[in-house]
């Protein structure tokens, strides 16, 4: 690996302290937890954001930067990263088509300036993937050494730039890892997912209804778990891939059934009568790997995780 400090275009009066970390898609779900865990840490983080929050939202340490059409001139200001945790991406209203191809466009070349840009001044990247990426479950575990089959451009996308930023980072030296995340959640979340889709319902005291038999399964990562895989990855600058999951898949069924049980009350649970069309899929991760490079395992059951999103939102549902 090369000195990080002899790497080109980075001014010699700008050198890491090794406490420096850049978060691009700062202002999103992951981005903002990953902020507050790596300050907690005792890193300085410099947040990348866009679009522009507004005067009402300017910070200090953010810098407004649309990573598609490349950095802006003054970001390197100040003092450079040791490490760039690049966890933006526009995320697609369907994943097959016209618009879900043009997205995948769009994240390639913010990937490829992010690789370009870390490869210039000698800092890691920490790159959020996908679990997307290993295709569909059939009862299998998922393994980072096993065969992937990634369904749809964004999945494509995400393995691509997985092995673009390896060898990116690669001929350059700093190190590069890939965290295959699967299915998050918790506060902040804007997307609506089948958690918060049960999670607010049971809130307002109505069924909750699974289609097919619900036995379809899924793992879902409390967002603090993936922020703690961030700055263990951080802290410990691996090089490759680390499956970042619960570990202990739940189906829908039972998902419905855990969050009427944290929510409380009289929730009824039971099928909608419409079929599933992912009935049978399975989503089992091994996370022995990141276990073993990172330190890193998960810390919030499902039934926690929910109880702190569902405490959350209570002030909002009360109105």
């Amino acid at each position: 690996m090369t000195d990080p400090a002899s790497s080109a275009g980075r001014p010699s009066n700008e050198l890491p302290d090794g406490k420096i970390v850049w978060v691009t898609g700062a202002a999103g779900f992951l981005g903002g937890a990953a902020c507050e865990a790596l300050r907690a840490a005792g890193y300085e983080v410099i947040r990348l954001v866009w679009p522009d929050p507004g005067p009402e939202a300017e910070d200090p340490a953010s810098i407004v930067c649309n990573l598609i059409e490349g950095p802006p001139p003054n970001l390197g200001r100040g003092s450079m990263p040791s490490t760039v945790v690049h966890l933006a991406a526009e995320i697609p209203a369907a994943f097959e088509g016209a618009e879900a191809e043009q997205t995948a466009r769009r994240n390639r070349q913010m990937d490829d300036n992010v690789f370009d840009l870390c490869a210039s001044f000698g800092a890691g990247v920490v790159f959020a993937s996908s679990g997307s990426i290993y295709g569909e479950g059939r009862g299998q575990v998922f393994a980072e050494d096993g065969a992937v089959d990634p369904r749809g451009p964004y999945a494509d996308g995400k393995l691509r730039s997985e092995r673009k930023g390896a060898a990116v980072l690669g001929s350059a030296g700093p190190p590069f890892a890939a965290l295959r995340i699967s299915a998050p959640y918790g506060p902040g979340q804007g997307t609506r997912t089948v958690v918060q889709h049960f999670l607010r319902r049971a809130m307002a005291g109505e069924r909750l209804e699974y289609h097919g038999s619900g036995s379809r399964m899924q793992d879902f990562v409390y967002v603090d778990d993936v922020a703690s895989a961030i700055v263990s990855c951080v802290q410990t600058a691996p090089e490759g891939i680390f499956n970042v999951a619960s570990g202990r898949p739940v189906s829908t069924r039972g998902l419905a059934a855990v969050v009427a049980e944290v929510v409380g009350g009289d929730i009824d649970v039971g099928p909608s009568g419409q079929t599933d069309e992912q009935e049978g899929l399975t989503a089992n991760y091994s996370i022995d790997a990141a276990g073993r490079a990172l330190g890193w395992s998960p810390a919030t059951t499902l039934p926690e995780g929910l109880r702190r999103w569902r405490d959350h939102l209570l002030p909002e549902v009360a109105r």
